[in-house]
């Protein structure tokens, strides 16, 4: 049967849409260069216009993020790029990171900044347009190498099928695993309300079971990789309702399983992947309704961050404005916190820059320790008591002098994103050097992903580490590596497990 499949054309239409990139011609790439140019150049002087701060060079180095960023929106927006193409998801990001999240700083003024920030840097205007001009060189070598990568990368040679047999006997061991995990983090934290009571106050006690969590917290993706394959089958007929009801469902599970714990990421993240899943065993999911998605998310960052800091008295932000505007002055919580707070790296990288440049004698670089220690997150600190810390001591050390970190004591628990990281290694040289292996690692996945059958076993967990390679730019090594053993661990071994491997006559 494999071979049979292996033998089959692959899907025009996911064809088309994973290729749509390449096919296109270079005119059009210029007018996407040309669209983001006028849009950023557009919300630039309406800042500009608005704040006096805004009115400084540091929106020159912006505007070339802008564009180079919102070249990628702009060629998902006009279906060039695949719904779940981690290219255009990127361009999301770093649009509103190296563009849209700095202009909002000065906008709001020192009511966006952290405190001790504020009080470290006096001339924000000029660091931020520093701190942009190496974000604008590392796009520009990101897009030049993952271009040229994904040219240069042969296309897989191996399809896998799904054997529903060893799928369906594999996938169910690991439900069973994942539940009784489950029930454990449950019971062992006396019920889903002190579930969450106890991580709003620390969590101290999970660090000697963050095993579990590897096992209990994939639960709600394993049963949805069964109904999905359930659905998958092509006399049953799919339609965005049906896709629709799986993640509604799934969201309320999740909530249920693991959402009272006060995690946001464990339910956006898982569906994320469920979504990702959909579009590519179910049935293309359009672009209107990624972005209805994406608003309904931030919606829910936004009313979230109430109930994790306050648990149940959180929910009062759902009953009015007058409630919700209460809730803002008493937790300091309020919607363009989570932009500039959750949801960008803006304050803390141009910080981060202007230490190294005015306290470099009080911080050492760390050389790619905090990369490899990463590594070590796969063994308990239960088991290995004194395992060395990576990259809280060295985010700790640049932000506050070198011996300032104290395990336990006195630490930060920043995350720093791709261009901080790089920083706390190898200072400012290390942004091009990471945003060049950046751009290697996706050009690299993108060009394998193309070549990729419609009905391939691995598309069951592409969404996984599509999502691990987009939030690259965002988190940090250690919250990479965690999450995809978190989240990864069950659900490729079904894969691996309930396939079977066959060589394809495919060849582009």
């Amino acid at each position: 049967m494999a071979d049979q499949v292996a033998r089959q054309p692959i899907s025009a239409d996911y064809a088309r849409a994973v290729l749509a990139a390449r096919a296109a011609p270079r005119g059009s790439m210029v007018e996407n260069y040309a669209t983001a140019a006028v849009v950023t150049f557009l919300m630039i002087l309406g800042f500009a216009i608005l704040a006096p701060g805004c009115r400084h060079w540091f929106v020159m180095p912006l505007w070339i993020c802008g564009i180079l960023a919102g070249a990628d929106i702009v060629a998902w927006i006009r279906g060039q790029l695949d719904n779940f193409d981690p290219r255009a998801m990127i361009g999301i990001l770093a649009y509103h990171g190296c563009a849209v999240s700095p202009l909002l700083h000065m906008f709001h003024g020192n009511d966006a900044f952290t405190p001790y920030f504020n009080s470290q840097i006096e001339d924000w205007g000029y660091w931020f347009g520093v701190m942009s001009g190496f974000n604008a060189l590392g796009l520009v070598i990101f897009h030049l190498v993952q271009a040229r990568t994904y040219r240069a990368t042969r296309p897989l040679r191996t399809t896998w099928q799904v054997d529903d047999s060893r799928f369906l006997n594999v996938l169910l061991w690991a439900i069973a695993v994942s539940a009784v995990a489950t029930a454990f983090i449950i019971l062992r934290f006396g019920g889903l309300k002190r579930d969450s009571d106890f991580l709003q106050t620390g969590g101290d006690a999970l660090v000697h079971t963050s095993w579990v969590l590897m096992l209990g917290d994939p639960l709600g993706l394993l049963i949805a990789m069964g109904v999905v394959r359930a659905l998958s089958d092509p006399r049953r007929r799919k339609s965005i309702a049906t896709i629709a009801v799986v993640l509604v469902a799934l969201a309320v599970a999740q909530f249920l399983i693991l959402g009272l714990r006060g995690s946001r990421s464990a339910l956006l993240y898982v569906l994320f992947m469920v979504a990702g899943m959909c579009h590519y065993r179910l049935g293309k999911i359009k672009v209107r309704w990624v972005l209805l998605g994406g608003v309904l998310m931030l919606a829910f960052v936004y009313y979230y961050a109430f109930f994790k800091r306050m648990g149940a008295q959180g929910f009062q932000a759902l009953q009015s404005t007058e409630a919700r505007l209460a809730l803002e002055a008493r937790t300091g919580i309020t919607f363009t916190g989570i932009l500039l707070g959750d949801l960008s790296r803006a304050e803390m990288q141009t910080f981060m820059l202007h230490r190294l440049y005015n306290h470099s004698d009080r911080y050492r670089l760390r050389y790619g320790q905090t990369y490899w220690r990463s590594a070590l997150t796969v063994i308990p600190r239960a088991i290995w008591p004194d395992k060395p810390p990576g990259k809280e001591e060295a985010g700790t050390n640049l932000q506050y002098g070198e011996g300032t970190f104290r395990l336990n004591v006195s630490k930060s628990t920043r995350v720093y994103g791709l261009a901080g990281e790089a920083m706390l290694n190898f200072g400012t040289f290390g942004i091009p050097m990471m945003f060049a292996v950046y751009g290697w690692l996706v050009g690299w996945y993108r060009r394998k992903l193309s070549s990729l059958r419609a009905d391939d076993a691995r598309l069951f967990i592409v969404p996984m580490f599509s999502l691990a390679l987009i939030l690259t730019f965002f988190a940090d090594s250690d919250n990479l590596i965690f999450g995809l053993l978190k989240n990864g661990t069950l659900p490729t071994l079904v894969v691996v497990l309930g396939s079977v491997r066959a060589a394809t006559a495919l060849r582009r």
